[in-house]
């Protein structure tokens, strides 16, 4: 892209950036000084308005961006001729004129020194030119302006340069310097190109507008040059060359040097006219008495408007009014800033000297029960300086009260009218309300078969009042449930809701019924394993019944039993059910029994079998819970068997028809139990003959 930025400028009004830094406009402290908007000088109407306008560029295709002779002819000859808006007026043989594009060498046949590319890059232009201590040069170029040079107009022209002395050898600081110069007619003709061009210090034909002068350079970074003149007469036609007047410090005779250009431009420059300020006076077409009041300043057109609150930038608020509520005027300074073309002006301080703060603060009470008056309103009205008178109205009009507190209320609508001492009006609505009349109804459930407790109930259903409720039937103390079991017999029932409200009902009556009551027992609260027991029903009633028993294993079949004869081997619940088939009532019970695993089995340590009848066998002695006892097997000292009995039959101390000798014998024998368990005994016995 070339380097020249082709802007338009218009004529602006203030920007919120002072010239100092500080943004005007946004509540912050931008330049860090610790001061913020309008607290910040720099935010003075003298560092913000505009004090000059600048105009389009008059010049066409001043970054020779433009040209006629296909891509970039980077070598042509006179290519000036290629560029439409510009054309070449020297009188000299040995010119050489040559288009550049962007991003391409600066390139010259003659320049040792060619072939440059500048930082920033751009489509560019060089020419040639040789010239000695005094003397002019002898190139420039021409174009026609989009509109006029005005007399004693001002101007601005811009763009960027580079020469380069092709026979200078030394420091920078020691480059010559040559002089440059822009000019204006109103025919295009010659520049002063040759000795014949200049007439001393005058030019033929041309005005020079303006003179700047340029060091040769050669580091390849562009000269920005601006200068601004005043033009004394109208011109049509603006050139650009080297000026009639050389001083050339450091100058080489003879020397050559080329300078290359790009990015012209030539604005008018214009003042403001003197427009007159605006007005900024602050007016409110609202009252003190207004909950929102609005701030104004005259409309002015195009203008900007910024609205500051004690000299911060209110966000937002860039409009010629301002709405605020009370609670945001009250003890703040408003201050608003009216810009436009070219002027600024700061309002004074706005501030409303009587503002209310008002603020009310209620509560209703309702009233407790249906037709009572005893509702209330409760109010507070907060300000630290105003005093306010208050009335009251009911429904019908009626003035009920005049203080801020209301009671002994019946349900009702009321209006509050409060008049400030500024004599401001504030309505309000109220409404107390109270609970639907309170009224209750009852559903009877006699005393039935299924009850054990041979109580029936009440099912109370209340009707407005406040929840919850409390029952009082008879004499009996309160009860917090809508049914109440109650005993046969006749009632009155009182309901006292939660506000004290109460209403009865009565004539209530719960028929009785007879009592069935059902026990299952059992004269053992345990059992041994091999122990029974019977179980019994305890009931009042007298039968004939219809019994069905069940455990938790499945049904026992005694449809008839009365008393039922256990002996479980384990833990087992047992159930019973008893219809009367006199009114068909049916009662359930159950109870658990424990099974105690006790496995009693005694073992003789001696026996004499003498055949005197006294303890002639060595036989076990088992309890209850053992069903059988197996495989006996008698040891003598030497671990020989010397008898044996599956069945476990006693044994009468002999081996076959042999008699054993006294001692000491080892036995061995299994039991097994109801509960299905087995468990192997052995021991020693000591046989006495």
């Amino acid at each position: 892209m070339p380097l020249l930025l082709l802007l338009t400028y218009a004529p602006t009004r203030l920007s919120a950036q002072s010239t100092n830094g500080e943004d005007c406009f946004n509540g912050l402290d931008d330049d860090l000084d610790g001061l913020i908007d309008l607290n910040d000088g720099d935010c003075d109407c003298g560092n913000l308005i505009v004090t000059e306008i600048i105009g389009d560029n008059l010049i066409n295709n001043g970054g020779f961006e433009n040209s006629s002779c296909g891509n970039c002819p980077n070598s042509a000859e006179n290519s000036v001729d290629c560029l439409g808006d510009w054309f070449e007026r020297s009188q000299v043989s040995t010119m050489q004129t040559y288009f550049h594009c962007p991003d391409d060498p600066l390139y010259s046949d003659y320049a040792s020194a060619g072939n440059q590319v500048f930082v920033g890059g751009g489509s560019g232009w060089s020419m040639p030119e040789q010239g000695t201590p005094g003397n002019n040069g002898t190139e420039g170029i021409v174009t026609q302006l989009i509109s006029p040079i005005q007399a004693d107009s001002t101007y601005r022209f811009r763009m960027r340069i580079e020469i380069t002395d092709l026979r200078f050898e030394g420091p920078v600081e020691a480059a010559p310097v040559r002089n440059f110069a822009v000019y204006g007619n109103n025919n295009g003709g010659n520049l002063p190109g040759s000795s014949l061009a200049c007439d001393g210090d005058n030019l033929t034909g041309w005005e020079e507008l303006g003179v700047f002068a340029v060091q040769y350079d050669t580091s390849d970074i562009w000269t920005d040059v601006t200068l601004t003149f005043t033009s004394s007469g109208d011109y049509q036609y603006f050139a650009f060359g080297a000026s009639c007047i050389q001083t050339l410090p450091n100058s080489v005779e003879n020397d050559f040097y080329y300078w290359y250009i790009d990015d012209l431009e030539l604005r008018k420059i214009t003042r403001p006219d003197g427009e007159d300020p605006p007005d900024a006076t602050i007016t409110t077409n609202s009252g003190a008495c207004e909950e929102e009041l609005l701030l104004e300043v005259a409309e002015v057109p195009d203008a900007t408007y910024q609205w500051y609150r004690n000299n911060l930038a209110v966000p937002g608020a860039i409009g010629p009014s301002l709405s605020l509520s009370r609670d945001e005027i009250n003890n703040n300074n408003y201050t608003v800033l009216l810009l436009t073309n070219f002027n600024c002006v700061k309002s004074d301080p706005y501030r409303l000297s009587s503002v209310a703060a008002f603020a009310l603060t209620d509560s209703v009470q309702a009233v407790s029960c249906f037709g009572q008056a005893d509702g209330a309103i409760f109010l507070t009205a907060a300000d630290s300086v105003l005093t306010y008178d208050f009335q009251w109205q009911d429904e019908a009009g009626t003035i009920v009260g005049n203080t801020p507190n209301l009671t002994n209320l019946v349900a009702g609508d009321y209006e509050l009218l409060i008049v400030d001492d500024e004599g401001c009006e504030y309505t309000y609505d109220y409404r107390v309300r109270e609970p639907d009349l309170l009224e209750i109804e009852a559903d009877v459930l006699d005393a039935d078969c299924t009850e054990n407790t041979g109580l029936g109930q009440l099912f109370m259903r209340p009707d407005g009042g406040t929840w919850p409720f409390d029952y009082y039937p008879n004499d009996l103390p309160p009860i917090r449930d809508e049914e109440l079991h109650l005993p046969p017999g006749d009632y009155n029932v009182e309901v006292v809701d939660a506000n004290g409200c109460s209403t009865s009902i009565s004539g209530l009556a719960i028929a009785g019924y007879p009592i069935f009551n059902l026990r299952l027992t059992s004269p053992l609260p345990r059992l041994n394993l091999g122990e029974s027991v019977d179980l019994r029903l305890l009931t009042n009633r007298s039968g004939p019944f219809s019994v069905d028993w069940s455990t938790n294993e499945g049904p026992l079949d005694c449809p008839a039993c009365n008393t039922l004869s256990v002996a479980p081997t384990q833990a087992t619940w047992y159930y019973v059910e008893v219809r009367d088939p006199s009114d068909g009532c049916i009662r359930i019970d159950s109870l658990r029994l424990p099974v105690v695993p006790v496995r009693p089995v005694y073992v003789p340590n001696a026996f004499s079998p003498n055949d005197d009848g006294v303890n002639d066998l060595f036989q076990p002695s088992v309890g209850p819970a053992v069903t059988q006892l197996s495989n006996l097997r008698i040891f003598n000292r030497w671990g020989q068997i010397v008898y044996e009995s599956a069945a476990a039959l006693p044994w009468d101390g002999r081996r076959g028809e042999q008699k054993l000798p006294s001692g000491l014998y080892i036995y061995q024998f299994e039991a097994r139990f109801l509960d299905g368990a087995a468990q192997q005994y052995d021991g020693s016995v000591l046989l006495l003959n």
